[in-house]
Formats: C-alpha cells, structure tokens, sequence
C-alpha cells in the first residue's frame, strides 16, 4: 500500500526526483502507518528497479554524479530541449533520450 502511493505521488507530480530523496518519503510513510517494514533494508538498486517496473514505459533512471534521478521522459526531453540553443520538438527530444538510454544500456552490457 505505501509504495503504491509512492507510486502514485512520482505520477502525478510528473517531475524528476532523486532517489535517496524517494526512499526517504517511503520511510516516512511506513513510519506514518507503524508498519512491520519500519527498519528493514532494502537494497537500493532492487527499490529502484521496483519502483522503475511499477512506473515503466515512460520513466527512466538518470545519473549526475553519484545521484539517481528518476524522471519521466517527456520531462527530461524537455529539459534537452530547452538546454539546446537550437529548437527542438517534444517528439525529436523524446527520441533524443530513448536512443541515449539504448547507448546507456548497450554500453553497460559490454
């Protein structure tokens, strides 16, 4: 139930968060409920790669440094976009991201 509003919130929000900072709301929550799952570890890549499969197709994991961003593509395409001094559309900025995170995943795999 809390991770399904976790869920939830990142959705509606439609904004890019940093990880650490979504786990630390999901701690929060299971304080806010008393829940048996109050203290117990869960590995980060296995609550991000939950939390990805319960967001996914259209969210994505971005690093900057050593942070985890998780953001939406529309959202991060639209960044590119604006960051870019030369105009691009909503639709050319999504591709933009989509064959980067092909790079990023066939890079990881070698």
């Amino acid at each position: 139930m809390v991770f399904a509003q976790l869920v939830a919130f990142v959705q509606f929000n439609n904004s890019a968060y940093k990880l650490v900072d979504l786990r630390k709301l999901h701690d929060r929550h299971l304080v806010q409920l008393d829940s048996d799952w109050i203290g117990s570890y869960v590995h980060p890549t296995r609550f991000k790669e939950h939390l990805l499969q319960k967001l996914k197709p259209d969210w994505s994991e971005y690093t900057k440094g050593r942070d985890i961003y998780i953001s939406h593509k529309k959202t991060v395409g639209a960044a590119l976009a604006q960051a870019s001094h030369i105009h691009v559309s909503d639709d050319e900025a999504q591709k933009i991201v989509e064959v980067g995170l092909m790079l990023h995943q066939n890079i990881l795999q070698e």
